[in-house]
């Protein structure tokens, strides 16, 4: 068995050779002409595996069995003392051990650009959600291969074949039958989690993998009736007038099948999306302009707005120095003015990197406080070496918090920060978030919106400030460089730690904090008012999942709702009937995870209730 596993493997090695060349040339292409240091590679990560699993399933599955047949080797494989059966095994498991490659490379990759386009909202790389990924990779890879080996015996009419299955299946997606959702790899490797557990998509992997065996099944058949009688039979039919015209036909019906397939992948995907060339974004054209403390990269599109802010970055740079008591950063501070950002983001930064999306800042004004906010993130991560970044879990509030100060102290208008305090106020009536939720930011994600880091966190450095000084957040963050630092614990006791390292005193500084809070709800109480709170009845109909949102009094503005995706949170809207409706797929489990809220023009983003799970029909 085990020579009959090496030759197998060897027979398999052009197609390894194939995929690890396609890697190659990934990877090849990302650093030439991409932003490798930015996470745009996470767009479209799922449609990229699926097509990669498609093509290179199909391949491998053509050929793995009747190619024996073909090359007229199975008369010998015959005569080796095992059982057919025993060949097929071996058979099957070199095709999934090859097509294994693409979960572990996609996997490695994964990996390395998130590690090089890390940013300072960014998390710990999510291992649970990567062997999701992988598992569910691994179970498409199946379903490719055994349906592919199963519609090999069609021979010359393989091709014919696959595409009026591919177009069956897209012709029954389009009229929204609802079972044909289980059975489609899309669904099922979009798989989302629920706070930090990863979760898989069960029915789908039942149904797929129930699909994957029949398949195997009638394929290991076809591989025993293998044989020169079998091989003649087809032969007889392929002879004479009657047997041409139908290759012929035959022939003829592939590209119009496939065509067709295709108009339905089209349709089914929004196909008619707006050319990316049409759109600012689109543009390869890129300039660069240095000041004193900042190097900027942008679009030739975006040169007059680029010129403004920079005749304008090196006196925000050096207030944000002078508060934080910093020297100037050792090198230039790289801003890239032409990439898109993460949604509901204006900036991002990374060490001494930094991002800005120009197109969700109106005015100069705008881009000078979204400069301020991410050159604060760079000093954060310079004081404190990087130890902020390291205990992101228990300083995410910090980090966001304190460039959030910064931004409305030094850039921003007085009005800025008072929405942004009546945000504060807003969620901090429906439901209190004490000093040790804040400093979890995982529990802080799993009861409440976890953007609340910003304007919660601003509030603790506000109060830290008039506590202790304008010195006390630049201290505070020196504080986490120190040699022992690094031992110590996390959460509250982090943060206990480290103010007593500075002779600060946490208790004094929560004490305000919480102070501080309550006295902005007393003052948004008319504004408050005018929120209602938010109810839902959820039902499951035709495979899709209905949030009607319920609530009393009048409505202030639109209703959302955020729901748990792959990476973070989506928002959805309501449809036209008020209903707010998702893929069954988008929970797999038993229960829904929700937070309804509210998008009203006095807040900077909406308010969200408190996470609520309410059960769901299998």
């Amino acid at each position: 068995m085990i020579e009959l596993l090496r030759k197998e493997f060897r027979a398999q090695r052009p197609m390894a050779l194939l995929i690890l060349s396609f890697f190659a040339g990934l990877l090849v292409y990302e650093l030439a002409s991409g932003f490798p240091d930015m996470p745009e590679w996470e767009e479209g990560q799922v449609e990229g595996a699926l097509v990669l699993a498609l093509l290179f399933g199909t391949m491998t599955g053509a050929s793995l069995l009747v190619g024996e047949s073909i090359e007229g080797t199975l008369s010998f494989l015959d005569g080796l003392p095992m059982p057919r059966s025993r060949v097929y095994l071996a058979k099957i498991s070199a095709g999934l051990a090859v097509l294994g490659i693409l979960p572990v490379l996609d996997l490695v990759l994964s990996f390395c650009f998130w590690a090089s386009a890390r940013q300072s909202t960014d998390g710990p790389f999510p291992w649970a959600d990567a062997s999701v990924a992988v598992f569910l990779q691994g179970l498409v890879n199946l379903y490719v291969l055994s349906v592919s080996v199963a519609l090999s015996f069609a021979r010359q009419w393989f091709a014919l074949v696959v595409g009026f299955v591919f177009w069956g299946f897209l012709w029954l997606r389009l009229r929204e039958v609802p079972w044909i959702g289980l059975f489609d790899p899309h669904e099922m490797m979009s798989a989302t989690g629920e706070g930090d557990r990863a979760l898989v998509p069960w029915r789908h992997a039942v149904a797929v993998t129930t699909v994957s065996l029949a398949c195997l099944g009638i394929a290991w058949m076809g591989f025993l009736a293998l044989g020169d009688r079998a091989r003649h039979a087809a032969d007889r039919l392929s002879r004479g007038r009657l047997g041409a015209a139908l290759r012929l036909c035959g022939i003829a019906l592939i590209p119009v099948v496939w065509i067709a397939a295709l108009y339905n992948l089209g349709r089914l995907s929004g196909a008619d999306a707006e050319d990316s060339d049409d759109r600012p974004l689109g543009e390869t054209a890129f300039a660069r302009h240095e000041t004193k403390r900042y190097e900027f990269v942008f679009r030739e599109s975006q040169r007059e707005r680029a010129l403004r802010l920079a005749r304008k970055a090196d006196a925000a740079h050096d207030k944000v120095a002078r508060f934080m008591g910093a020297a100037p950063v050792p090198a230039r501070i790289v801003v890239d003015l032409g990439s898109p950002v993460m949604e509901h983001a204006a900036g991002q930064a990374n060490w001494t990197k930094i991002r800005i999306c120009m197109e969700k800042a109106d005015a100069a004004k705008d881009l000078v406080a979204v400069l301020g906010h991410e050159t604060a993130h760079v000093y954060i991560n310079h004081l404190s070496d990087g130890e902020l970044m390291r205990h992101f879990e228990s300083a995410r509030f910090f980090h966001e918090g304190l460039a959030t100060y910064i931004e409305h102290r030094f850039f921003a208008g007085e009005n800025d920060r008072l929405t942004m305090r009546r945000l504060a106020a807003a969620a901090h009536a429906r439901g209190r978030v004490p000093f040790a939720a804040l400093a979890d930011n995982g529990a802080l994600g799993k009861a409440r919106d976890g953007n609340l880091a910003y304007p919660l966190g601003e509030v603790f450095c506000e109060a830290l400030v008039a506590t202790h000084g304008d010195l006390a957040p630049g201290a505070l963050c020196r504080a986490f460089a120190r040699p022992r630092a690094s031992v110590a614990p996390k959460g509250e006791r982090l943060w206990r730690d480290a103010m007593q390292a500075c002779g600060f005193d946490l208790d004094r500084v929560v004490a305000a904090y919480d102070t501080a809070l309550d006295r902005a709800v007393i003052k948004e109480r008319p504004f408050i008012k005018t929120i209602p709170r938010l109810t839902a009845r959820v039902e499951v109909a035709g495979g899709r999942i209905a949030i009607w949102p319920r609530y009393d009094g009048r409505a202030p503005g639109a209703i959302v709702c955020m729901v748990p995706d792959t990476v973070g949170e989506s928002i959805l809207v309501a449809d036209a009937d008020g209903a707010i409706r998702m893929p069954r797929s988008k929970s797999p489990g038993p229960a829904v995870r929700y937070a309804l809220g509210w998008r009203t023009p006095e807040l900077p983003w909406p308010l969200f209730e408190p996470w609520t799970e309410a059960a769901v029909s299998p």
